[in-house]
């Protein structure tokens, strides 16, 4: 609490200077006691004297009026329960109207405004009142005082009144709060920036088609404005990347159809960012490539170089948190190297673990593609070699080809098979590539190296059968996990829009098929899809059709049946057994998403 006080006497230095403001030890005991305003008494006495000390001609007295009729209006998170119509009929809110216009008391407009968006909790006839006392434009035009916690309670106090319904968002509106919302996204403080979004969201979401409404032309142009627009889904975007607002904005998102306009300015903004990494990153020759290396081994590697263009972080289905992860360990430190520096200097070593067929190589391949990197796809059979001390060699030229085209990244599949446990049934040769492999990669860990912009991404399926010391070397380790219902419901469904086959099924049947394919991978939900669009092929042949000249317009949709019939010959290449191994090692290695 002394840190409570600490921080307001910082954000507010002016409180004991300022007279109509109350001072600063009777701010510190309201917020330090404000458990123990007497709410056992009579409530609607109680609330007539409050509202009979927010007349007062004194400051302090009206401020503590209003401070009371904060903490009663705070008492339940029920807002049925809360004394709302009572101090309606009781008068307050024009008193609340005259406290937001006291310019030089800022803690009374703070408080009241706080009062007003716990009133606005309400019914919607109680939001009607508050927007027929006139209070609506006052919290608008408090959006642009510099009285930041009366600005963010401002803005918690619309969002409010525009949940209550069309008509209700459309006074918002009329009072010009969409312009100075769209200010706020250019704020510097988290705080004002939300609550700016969540206004802005609620409008769209109850207020869908702007046509219907007698709205100025300025307010519709802002909505219709390409880049205004683009404007506000950037805001959403970084608040949907706070775990805390998640949720609340999928669900309004969802409700106006936003989140398809996210998609596409995601995908708008990885090809910027891709044409940002082009420019930096020139393609490398061959002679390059082929510098301070055997030919004979550095004929082998080239042949290894995998083409990764067109494929991006965005066009992977899911994995959310592994992608997230690999974009602030990979691309944003190819973008701005200068920032990731030191500390915040980017891992050497990164692996990906989970069950098969869940798009590990993908993910490689798409971090890559949008750092321009030349990706080197290694396995076991790439480094075997019959010939006495040559997969060491191999290994060397690797790593300096790695260094001669960095950025660059060497991605080794199924690196269990290749840098497993360490074990006196080794051979020889096994060794000696497993040592070659560590020195290697401690190079980049050397102070020497440390700008080398050169990444080692291994994937297995079975991480606890890796070597410690290689388990040391990759620093961040990432689990990507089976898709869930949700996830499971979602890959169907664009699998078959992208292939563009019919598909007739309902929410619910999708729902129920995506709850049968549990521990099914992404690559088992693609082929349990190929085998249903199968079906209606079958079907045709059947009937007796001259398949020979029918073409796909002329065939059926796929079904629920097709779908459940094709899960009986699919199952699923992974088990309960077998997951929970991989998140017992996440737990004890890595980060759960």
């Amino acid at each position: 609490m002394d840190l409570l006080v600490l921080i307001i006497s910082v954000i507010f230095p002016f409180l004991s200077a300022m007279p109509p403001s109350p001072n600063r030890t009777t701010l510190e005991m309201l917020l330090k006691n404000k458990e123990t305003v007497d709410t056992s008494n009579d409530r609607t006495d109680d609330i007539q004297a409050i509202v009979r000390q927010a007349k007062s001609a004194d400051p302090n007295v009206r401020f503590e009026a209003v401070n009371r009729a904060r903490i009663l209006l705070s008492a339940s998170k029920n807002a049925k329960e809360l004394p709302i119509s009572e101090f309606i009929s009781a008068g307050f809110l024009p008193i609340l109207v005259n406290c937001l216009e006291s310019d030089d008391a800022t803690n009374l407009v703070w408080f009241a405004s706080w009062t007003l968006a716990n009133i606005a909790c309400g019914s919607t006839d109680q939001r009607n009142a508050i927007v027929e006392a006139g209070v609506v434009p006052r919290l608008v035009n408090l959006l642009q005082s510099s009285n930041v916690n009366a600005c963010v309670h401002a803005g918690r106090a619309l969002d409010n009144i525009v949940s209550g319904g069309p008509d209700l968002a459309h006074a918002v509106v009329k009072a010009g709060a969409v312009p100075k919302c769209l200010k706020l996204l250019e704020s510097s403080i988290e705080n004002v920036r939300t609550k700016a979004v969540q206004v802005l969201t609620s409008i769209i979401e109850k207020i869908p088609n702007f046509d219907d409404y007698s709205i100025d032309e300025e307010h519709i142009q802002i909505m219709r404005d390409e880049q205004l627009t683009q404007k506000i889904l950037r805001g959403i975007m970084q608040i949907l990347k706070k775990e805390q607002h998640r949720d609340v904005f999928i669900k309004k998102m969802e409700a106006c159809g936003g989140l398809d306009k996210i998609e596409q300015l995601e995908r708008q903004e990885s090809k910027e960012i891709l044409k940002m990494c082009i420019k930096r990153h020139q393609p490398i020759s061959r002679e390059n490539l082929l510098k301070n290396v055997e030919a004979k081994f550095g004929e082998e590697i080239l042949s290894h170089i995998v083409q990764t263009s067109g494929i991006q972080l965005s066009d992977i289905e899911e994995n959310v948190t592994a992608k997230a992860a690999l974009e602030t360990s990979v691309v944003l430190p190819a973008l701005n190297p200068g920032l990731f520096t030191g500390l915040r200097a980017p891992p050497k070593g990164i692996l990906l673990f989970g069950p098969p067929g869940n798009g590990k190589t993908m993910l490689a391949k798409a971090v890559a593609n949008e750092c321009q990197a030349t990706f080197f796809s290694i396995s076991a059979s790439t480094i075997a070699s019959k010939w006495y001390g040559e997969s060491e060699n191999l290994v060397k030229t690797l790593f300096q080809m790695a260094r001669n085209a960095q950025p660059s990244i060497i991605f080794i599949d199924e690196i269990d098979s290749l840098l497993c446990q360490r074990s006196s049934k080794d051979g020889d040769g096994a060794r000696r590539v497993k040592t070659e492999f560590l020195v290697q990669m401690d190079g980049f860990s050397s102070s020497s190296m440390a700008n080398e912009r050169v990444l080692v991404l291994g994937a297995t399926n079975r991480p606890q059968d890796l070597d410690e010391a290689v388990l040391r070397r990759f620093s961040r380790r990432i689990f990507v996990d089976l898709p869930n219902s949700k996830a499971r419901a979602k890959m169907i469904q664009n699998t078959f829009e992208r292939t563009k086959t019919k598909l007739e099924l309902s929410d619910d049947e999708l729902a129920e098929i995506a709850n049968k394919t549990e521990n099914y991978s992404y690559s088992d939900l693609w082929d349990v899809c190929v085998a249903a669009a199968y079906c209606p092929v079958q079907s045709a042949r059947e009937n007796d059709w001259l398949l020979r000249k029918t073409t796909g317009d002329k065939l059926r949709p796929v079904t629920a049946t097709d779908l459940e019939c094709a899960m009986r010959t699919v199952k699923a290449s992974s088990n309960a057994e077998n997951r929970q191994e991989l998140i017992e090692f996440a737990k004890k290695y890595a980060k759960l998403p």
